[in-house]
C-alpha cells in the first residue's frame, strides 16, 4: 500500500529531485571567483587607463611649462643684447637660435616706434620643447636725448698754427691784420708785422705756447698807438735772439693792452676724411647742366689728378650718399656758370684729386665745405669771393659776410708731407698760393700752409704748420658749415631705459 502511495505522487519525487540538486554547492566558489577577478580587471584597467592618462597630462605641461620658460629666457637674452647696441643705427635685429634645457628657441626684434624723445623695439621669443611649443613678446624703450655742441675756438683766430715743435713763421714784408694762435714758436722776420686793424676797438688776439721771436729792424706785433687787444706769450720774447721781457713793449716790440702768459689748451680739431669719402657715391655724380668729375674710380686715391672749381663750360651737378639718387639722400651740391661767374655751393663735396686754380673769377652763394684729397695750389690772378664782396681783377670789393654764405676748403693732404725746412713748407706744400689772388674762404690743412705775395685766404685758417708774407687779411668764421673739423652741430644719443609696463604678451605660436 505504501509503494503504490509514492508511486502515485509522482510531482513530489520531482521536487525533492530538484531540491536535493539545489542543495549541493559544489562549483559555486568558482563562480565567485571569476566574478570577482573580472571585477578586479576592470578596475585595474581603469587605474591604469587613469595614471596612463595623468602621466600623460603631466608630462604635456611640463614640457608646456619648459618651452615657456626657454621662450621667456629669450626675451631676457634679447633685453641684454639690444641693451649693448646703438638703437639709432639699426631697426631691426634678425632671427637669433638658441637651445637651453632640451629645448630649441628663437629671438627676434624690430623698432616699432620712434620719436624725438624714445625709440620702442618689440622683443618676440618662441620656444620649443617636445610637442609644446609657445611664443611671448614684450616692448623696450630706448630714451633719446640731443647733445649741442659748439663750434672748436679754433675758428675764432683768424691764424692758428697746432704744430708745437715748429715755427708759425710770418716772413718777407707787410702787415698782418690777424689773430694768431701758435701752439709753438711765433717768428716774424723783416719788416713782418701783426697790426691791429681798429684801434679803437681792438680785435687781434694773440696767443704763443712757445716764444715769439722777432729778428730784423721793424718786426713788431701792435703799435705804440694801435695796441692789439691781447698777447698771451707762454715761452717770452726774443728780439734778435736776446731774451725780453714780452710786456715790456720797448724792449720786446710787442703792444698790447693786456699780457698773459697762461698755456691754453685749445687744440686743432681732428678730422675724417675717409669718413667724409665713405659717406658719397662721389663716382656716380647727377648733373642736370655739363659734368663735373669729383671721383674717377670710387676709390680715395686721388685718381682725378688735378681739379679746377671754374672751368670755361658750365655744369650743376649734386652728389648723394649711396646709389639711390632720390630726394632726402644728397650729400652735396655744386653749380658753375662762366657767363655770370657765379658759383653755387651747398652741403659737403669731395673732391678726390688736387684743386689748383690759376686764374679766374667767381663770386659764391651758399654754404658748403668741399674736401680736398691731395693738395690745393693757387697761382696767377684771380678771385673766388664771398657774398657781400664783388670779384674785381684780382680782389674782392667790398667786405665778405660770413652770415650770408660761408664755402669751407678742407685739405685732407693724403699721402703728402708736412713740415717746414729752411723757412719754406716741405714741398709739395699742403696748401700753397702765389701771385695775386684773393680766396674768401675758411681753410683747414694737413700739413703745411703757405701764403705769399699778394695773394692770400681771408677767411680763418687751421693747420700743423703755417707761413704767410704779404700783406693778408684774414677773419674769423666762428660757425662754420657742417662737416667741417671743429663746426658745431647737434648729436643724438639714445640710451636703453625700461620694459615698457603692461607690454609683456603671450601670442599663438607660429
Amino acid at each position: 500500500m505504501a509503494s503504490q502511495r509514492t508511486s502515485g505522487k509522482p510531482g513530489r519525487r520531482l521536487v525533492l529531485g530538484v531540491r536535493e540538486r539545489l542543495s549541493d554547492e559544489s562549483g559555486l566558489a568558482l563562480a565567485l571567483a571569476l566574478i570577482v577577478v573580472v571585477a578586479l580587471s576592470v578596475a585595474t584597467a581603469s587605474m591604469i587607463t587613469l595614471v596612463t592618462s595623468n602621466q600623460t597630462a603631466v608630462g604635456r605641461d611640463r614640457q608646456e611649462e619648459r618651452a615657456f620658460n626657454i621662450a621667456e629666457a629669450g626675451l631676457n637674452e634679447a633685453v641684454s643684447y639690444l641693451s649693448t647696441q646703438d638703437t639709432l643705427s639699426i631697426s631691426s635685429v634678425a632671427a637669433t637660435n638658441y637651445t637651453l634645457d632640451n629645448g630649441s628657441g628663437q629671438w627676434w626684434a624690430s623698432k616699432t616706434a620712434t620719436s624725438s624723445t624714445v625709440d620702442t623695439w618689440t622683443l618676440y621669443a618662441q620656444a620649443t620643447s617636445g610637442s609644446a611649443k609657445r611664443k611671448v613678446s614684450v616692448k623696450l624703450a630706448a630714451n633719446k636725448s640731443v647733445i649741442s655742441t659748439p663750434a672748436s675756438g679754433v675758428w675764432g683766430m683768424g691764424f692758428f698754427v697746432a704744430d708745437p715743435t715748429n715755427c708759425a713763421a710770418l716772413v718777407g714784408t707787410g702787415t698782418v691784420q690777424i689773430s694768431v694762435f701758435a701752439a709753438g714758436n711765433l717768428c716774424l722776420n723783416g719788416n713782418q708785422q701783426i697790426t691791429e686793424p681798429t684801434p679803437s676797438t681792438p680785435s687781434v688776439y694773440l696767443y704763443v705756447g712757445g716764444q715769439v721771436q722777432l729778428s730784423g729792424s721793424n718786426a713788431a706785433i701792435g703799435t705804440n698807438s694801435a695796441k692789439i687787444a691781447q698777447a698771451n706769450i707762454v715761452g717770452g720774447c726774443t728780439m734778435n735772439g736776446n731774451a725780453k721781457i714780452c710786456s715790456n713793449s720797448g724792449q720786446s716790440k710787442v703792444y698790447a693792452n693786456n699780457y698773459l702768459s697762461s698755456a691754453q689748451s685749445l687744440s686743432k680739431p681732428p678730422v675724417d676724411a675717409a669718413g667724409i669719402y665713405a659717406g658719397g657715391d662721389w663716382n656716380h655724380p647727377v648733373c642736370s647742366t655739363g659734368s663735373f668729375t669729383f671721383d674717377g674710380n670710387g676709390t680715395r686715391d686721388s685718381s682725378v689728378g688735378n681739379i679746377t672749381l671754374l672751368p670755361g663750360s658750365a655744369y650743376n651737378c649734386t652728389v648723394y650718399k649711396t646709389t639711390s639718387h632720390v630726394a632726402g639722400n644728397e650729400m652735396g651740391s655744386m653749380s658753375w656758370n662762366p657767363a655770370t661767374k657765379a658759383l653755387t655751393v651747398s652741403g659737403t663735396l669731395y673732391l678726390d684729386g688736387n684743386l689748383v686754380m690759376t686764374g679766374g673769377n667767381a663770386n659764391y652763394t651758399g654754404f658748403g665745405t668741399i674736401y680736398v684729397n691731395g693738395r690745393v695750389a693757387v697761382s696767377g690772378n684771380g678771385t673766388v669771393c664771398g657774398p657781400g664782396a664783388t670779384s674785381s681783377g684780382s680782389v674782392c670789393t667790398g667786405k665778405w659776410n660770413g652770415a650770408l654764405g660761408v664755402l669751407a676748403v678742407v685739405v685732407a693732404n693724403s699721402g703728402g708731407v708736412s713740415g717746414v725746412t729752411s723757412g719754406s713748407c716741405t714741398s709739395p706744400a699742403a696748401w700753397s698760393m702765389s701771385g695775386n689772388a684773393e680766396i674768401d674762404v675758411l681753410a683747414y690743412v694737413v700739413g703745411c700752409f703757405q701764403q705769399s705775395g699778394t695773394s692770400y685766404v681771408t677767411g680763418p685758417v687751421t693747420t700743423d704748420q703755417g707761413l704767410i708774407s704779404g700783406t693778408p687779411t684774414h677773419t674769423d668764421i666762428p660757425n662754420p658749415p657742417p662737416n667741417v673739423p671743429g663746426a658745431s652741430g647737434s648729436t643724438t644719443t639714445a640710451s636703453w631705459g625700461h620694459v615698457v609696463p603692461s607690454s609683456w604678451r603671450q601670442m599663438p605660436a607660429s
